[in-house]
């Protein structure tokens, strides 16, 4: 006793309205207690133990006894003290006595006692009577759609009808499930020089459980070689955390024990790393434009592991990442620190750039005319073409069916290094004008000319006798039916484009008033 006095030492385990008399120490070790004008009576379960551990319960679901058409008074009458004479056994193990079994969901067990001639059987679950049960036997499983763990409460009371009182039996059967376990898989480095390798088999419970709620499960692992074994306990591998392995993939099985109730099966399946698991090797453009500027070559392994490897670089650097500028073949050799395993990443480093080109034009003066972009033979890449807006972009170079005008060409490098522009004007040679100063069609020009057409030397106005009225370049104004500062009379005018090639263009427009 801990306590200096006797009232120290009290811990109250029971403070319902239960008015209590005489205790009475049971066949089973339990205290039993008259609950005083009450057709109950209460039960110190575990009276070996101290204060609230010895859990007391008035409840007849947790094992409290239903005195049916009797009330227990102050004291215990020998009605009641045969009661605890008469108290059978019906779980039967044969080590010890025990009311209480816990099974797994999918177990089943048989409650019984003596087959008694002339004897009759009833027995009981949760207080209701099983009508079709009347031998000295009950099988019990759990049912179907319940959740786990399930317990439920069976009696037997027998009627030996030889004015004697009634044997009673009590089981408190407790069904649970196991967790769904995963699979396994531990990878170990595949040696060069040898086939064999070793396993810390512990290392697959982490991967068992994962996900998992083990909330008041506790799991004890064995470990087998197949099936057959596991499941008759035969041929147990004892150093389980230095398991030697002659194949790879070789599947071992875990037999894992939940609450010394349920027994469960999983695989491990034992793999050979032989390398780091790496990204594809890669091909790389470098864009020639962008010269001297650097791109990064990068070993493929994710931020976060990045410290877990080393490195070793065709080029002699032991980084992560390079930076280069030039094309051709490099390769990374990645090692994991922890396995030694190692792989090879390989990169193709190609050039391309923006395009150097030149732009023909066949004119027809007013439609179907033709741009045709042509490449030199100094460019690295693969190209397609734009006219009007950077969009729907062509693959051929050639644009057809143009009318006179100005147009914006555009050409992109299909590997990412850019896009160029150019402006193109197709020669448009209008065929009048009206000069009444209404800011519309006021001057006499070629449609398509730009300020930095080259291509054009100069433009010649004559009359229809061939006096010269007025010259001009590209880019330039236009005539405006002047000549001297006078007005041109409505009429007929020629005109002579003479092209830097020599190319001359004659024909003739009319002058509207």
């Amino acid at each position: 006793m801990e306590a200096n006095t006797i009232e120290d030492s009290a811990t109250m385990i029971s403070n319902d309205n239960n008015q209590k008399g005489a205790l009475q120490l049971g066949p089973d070790g339990r205290i039993y207690v008259a609950l005083i004008n009450d057709s109950t009576l209460g039960v110190i379960k575990n009276p070996e133990e101290s204060g609230l551990d010895a859990n007391y319960t008035s409840s007849q679901l947790e094992g409290a006894i239903n005195l049916g058409n009797n009330n227990s008074l102050f004291g215990l009458p020998p009605f009641i003290q045969s009661l605890f004479l008469d108290k059978i056994d019906i779980v039967n193990l044969d080590d010890f006595y025990t009311n209480e079994l816990n099974l797994c969901y999918d177990e089943s067990f048989t409650l019984s006692y003596d087959n008694i001639t002339g004897a009759d059987y009833t027995w009981s679950k949760d207080d209701e009577v099983l009508n079709n049960e009347t031998s000295e036997n009950l099988e019990v499983n759990a049912p179907e759609n319940v959740s786990f763990p399930y317990t439920a409460f069976y009696k037997l009371e027998i009627n030996k009808n030889d004015g004697s009182c009634p044997l009673v039996g009590t089981a408190k059967i407790t069904f649970t499930a196991p967790p769904e376990f995963n699979e396994a898989e531990i990878y170990e480095c595949d040696p060069v020089d040898s086939n064999l390798v070793f396993y810390n088999l512990n290392e697959a419970n982490n991967q068992i459980t994962e996900n998992l709620d083990l909330t008041d499960i506790s799991l004890d692992y064995k470990y087998y070689l197949n099936d057959n074994d596991a499941f008759n306990d035969e041929n147990e591998i004892t150093d389980f955390t230095n398991y030697q392995s002659l194949e790879n993939n070789q599947v071992v099985v875990a037999k894992i024990l939940s609450n010394n109730v349920c027994t469960s099966y999983a695989n491990i399946t034992l793999k050979r790393s032989e390398s780091p698991q790496l990204a594809d090797d890669l091909e790389v453009i470098y864009c020639k434009n962008s010269y001297p500027e650097t791109i990064s070559l990068t070993s493929g392994i994710q931020d976060n592991e990045i410290n877990n490897f080393s490195y070793e670089w065709s080029t002699g650097e032991n980084s992560e990442s390079i930076e280069i500028n030039t094309n051709g073949s490099y390769s990374v050799i990645i090692t994991d620190n922890i396995t030694g395993c190692s792989a090879i990443r390989n990169y193709e480093v190609s050039y391309s750039s923006t395009p150097e080109y030149s732009i023909q034009i066949k004119e027809a003066q007013v439609s179907s005319n033709q741009i045709i972009i042509i490449l030199s033979d100094n460019n690295f890449g693969e190209y397609e073409y734009a006219i009007g807006t950077p969009d729907n972009f062509q693959d051929s170079p050639i644009f057809e069916n143009l009318r006179a005008g100005i147009y914006d060409i555009f050409i992109r490098d299909k590997s990412g290094c850019g896009i160029v522009s150019d402006r193109v004007g197709l020669l448009g040679i209008p065929q009048f004008f009206t000069p009444n100063e209404d800011n519309y069609n006021d001057f006499w020009r070629l449609n398509g000319v730009i300020a930095t057409d080259h291509r054009i030397a100069e433009i010649y106005i004559f009359d229809r006798y061939g006096k010269h009225l007025f010259s001009f370049e590209p880019g330039e104004q236009g005539w405006d039916g002047t000549y001297n500062g006078e007005d041109m009379p409505s009429n007929d005018y020629w005109y002579r484009i003479e092209m830097i090639d020599g190319e001359l263009f004659r024909g003739h427009f009319t002058l509207k008033r």
